[in-house]
């Protein structure tokens, strides 16, 4: 059965289905670890740390956008701390429940801030989106005009290194998305990750394109 080169069409819908299992993906994990770091460090230790890092983060965000009502209604719609139902299981003793209640609250507490993190962080990708489209348009055209180029030229025909650049397209927006969601690092210095995410992204997308195959 012979291989087909897939259209334009379908590597940008592939593309897309699979940035977006990587940002539930990383939306998970940035929950995950914020609930780990207060289950390593304590209630107190784990929900201070989480708290500079949402303070930081927010402050750097704050000096460096121009309008960020929409940042400001996510942050202030999930609470920063759980507060307990009234109710109560026939089946266990009050003092149990209290003991689970009082141990699930900090992990509670700790996923409810790495909801809020994630929101900053989400608001960081949107912001930083552009350049990885603009970066992968030119890209795409350069890769395109290369392939003309090389169609007019009777050039050599490559199909190694066309299957060899395409997995790099989603190996640079993990590098871009999906580490700066999961790792609990500033967003200060998660910037410069996009600025070379972004990068990678244009000379992988350049690369694949240009290496189309000449007839399709």
């Amino acid at each position: 059965m012979q291989y087909r080169t897939p259209t334009l069409t379908q590597a940008g819908f592939w593309l897309m289905t699979r940035l977006l299992c990587w940002l539930v993906m990383g939306a998970l994990g940035c929950i995950v670890i914020s609930i780990v770091i207060v289950a390593l460090h304590g209630e107190q230790t784990g929900l201070a740390l989480l708290q500079a890092f949402i303070k930081q983060d927010y402050h750097y965000v704050k000096h460096t956008a121009e309008n960020i009502s929409i940042l400001n209604d996510g942050l202030q719609a999930i609470p920063s701390t759980w507060s307990l139902p009234n109710m109560s299981v026939p089946m266990l003793s009050q003092n149990l429940q209290e003991k689970i209640c009082a141990s699930i609250a900090p992990l509670v507490n700790g996923a409810l801030l790495g909801a809020k993190l994630l929101i900053l962080r989400l608001y960081l990708i949107l912001r930083w989106s552009p350049l990885f489209l603009l970066l992968g348009f030119v890209g795409l055209i350069d890769g395109l005009a290369q392939r003309a180029i090389r169609r007019a030229s009777a050039g050599r025909e490559s199909a190694l290194i066309y299957h060899s650049a395409k997995p790099l397209i989603m190996l640079t927006l993990i590098l871009g998305v999906f580490v700066d969601l999961v790792l609990p690092i500033s967003i200060q210095y998660a910037e410069w990750l996009f600025v070379i995410a972004a990068l990678l992204f244009g000379l992988s997308i350049q690369i694949t394109t240009k290496r189309f195959k000449k007839y399709l």
